[in-house]
């Protein structure tokens, strides 16, 4: 079993014991485990920090159009996917809003681990998703407004402070770190997987526990609405890229970071601004399933990718 098959597996059952046995997942003793996910996302940024060279930033930053189609593909037509979804659906008001929250919000962190196990390309997975997080205090309340007709305030500094430290500083660290590991790669090799792995599957269960009574309560018809929205992000972005003349590489990146959301922004605004657990469950579905189907698309976009080398060698 390849590392991106054991990563799903680990994820289900992970998302599985937080939802029969979520206490564990919730508190040790006093202390609320919540707290623990930013400092686990970090962990992993920086540990994606460590497979990005300058050398590959500076690719990415001389291909300004590779990053503009990435993100159009992101905030143009995932939002509209959304709201086909939504209406062909004949979803309920507030729930429909929540599914379109979930396609206007930014690109989510797990993109980039998603782009770690599928071969991609990380310095472009991190330009794009630290670029489409930047933008979001204004491409999000404006894509609600025409779209929904509901404003979604979302704080500029606030939301750039936390990018800066959940994502750029981590990132930054590992890229300086890069350096020491050349010295050390097989072992990189071997453990910095693990380590991305494990702390994923402890995020994921954090969040599946404390959503739990809202993932029990749902119908299944959001779990569908959810998982065609995502399959078709991983669509739109693979075939866009390839149609924009992109190798293999940078085509899988662009699939993860379009079919993966930032489905905790969008949980955060369902509660904060619409003030709706209702529109909050497309979030939470969202990311239950982005986190089972993403590993494995990245186990089969790497297969297929070392099969066409394989091929013209």
């Amino acid at each position: 079993m390849g590392t991106s098959w054991a990563f799903s597996v680990a994820l289900l059952a992970t998302a599985g014991l937080a939802l029969w046995w979520p206490e564990p997942f919730l508190r040790w003793g006093e202390f609320r485990l919540k707290g623990l996910v930013v400092p686990l996302l970090q962990l992993i940024m920086f540990v994606m920090g460590t497979r990005v060279s300058l050398r590959g930033l500076r690719e990415v930053l001389v291909r300004p159009g590779v990053i503009g189609l990435g993100l159009g593909l992101q905030y143009l037509v995932m939002p509209l996917v959304a709201v086909g979804l939504a209406t062909g659906f004949g979803l309920a008001p507030e729930v429909a809003t929540g599914v379109l929250l979930v396609g206007a919000v930014c690109a989510g962190n797990s993109s980039n681990v998603m782009t770690f196990f599928a071969g991609g390309n990380m310095a472009l997975s991190v330009a794009m998703t630290t670029l489409s997080t930047l933008l979001a205090p204004l491409v999000t309340p404006t894509l609600m407004r025409l779209l929904a007709g509901k404003e979604v305030p979302v704080e500029f500094g606030a939301m750039a402070g936390s990018i800066a430290r959940i994502v750029v500083m981590p990132v930054v660290g590992g890229l300086l770190f890069e350096r020491v590991l050349r010295r050390r790669q097989a072992m990189a090799d071997r453990w910095l997987p693990r380590v991305v792995i494990t702390a994923t599957c402890f995020v994921n269960g954090i969040i599946t526990a404390n959503s739990r009574e809202a993932l029990l309560s749902m119908g299944g018809t959001l779990v569908v609405v959810e998982l065609l929205h995502n399959g078709l992000g991983y669509l739109v972005g693979y075939a866009g890229a390839r149609g924009g003349g992109l190798d293999r590489r940078d085509a899988a990146t662009m699939a993860m970071q379009v079919g993966i959301r930032n489905g905790g922004l969008a949980t955060g605004l369902a509660y904060d601004v619409l003030k709706s657990s209702n529109a909050a469950l497309a979030s939470v579905v969202f990311g239950t399933i982005q986190n089972a189907t993403g590993p494995l698309l990245a186990s089969y976009l790497k297969r297929t990718a070392a099969k066409s080398r394989n091929c013209m060698d």
